[in-house]
């Protein structure tokens, strides 16, 4: 654990002196390649983001999208929340009939269950009769919103 943290620190300073090398100390950049044993793309992909974001771009960075293509959007997910909160006796697939958003972007009834279960706001299981399902609805059409 010691030795990844002082090869880290090395790493970033070696690509600091780099940047350096050439921008302080008027090298040129066929030098500074030579010097440091690294290619041109290399040079310029620090030195890049050495100008973007400072001494924090030098730092290697996660590969890959930052946030997952299939994560639920915090809208859908406050919105979920609100529902949960305003109406405490409805399921989850009654949830999603009242969620306003379009169909490609509906939560299915297990996201709806993991958004509220992460929540602490559980919802009951089982069938309902015919009569109970219609009372709810007609009562949550009427109520909207709280």
């Amino acid at each position: 654990m010691e030795t990844e943290k002082l090869d880290l620190s090395q790493k970033i300073e070696s690509r600091l002196e780099m940047i350096h090398a050439h921008t302080k100390h008027g090298k040129t950049v066929r030098c500074v390649i030579k010097e440091f044993n690294v290619s041109v793309g290399t040079y310029y992909y620090w030195y890049h983001r050495y100008e973007a974001e400072g001494i924090l771009g030098l730092f290697d960075s996660k590969k890959g999208p930052k946030t997952p293509h299939n994560k639920t959007s915090d809208i859908v997910t406050s919105n979920v929340i609100e529902i949960a909160d305003c109406h405490p006796n409805i399921d989850t697939p009654e949830i999603i009939e009242i969620l306003d958003c379009p169909s490609q972007q509906k939560p299915s009834v297990a996201t709806v269950q993991r958004i509220l279960r992460s929540k602490g706001m559980n919802r009951p299981r089982g069938r309902r009769s015919k009569k109970t399902m219609e009372k709810k609805r007609t009562k949550i059409q009427t109520q909207k919103k709280c």
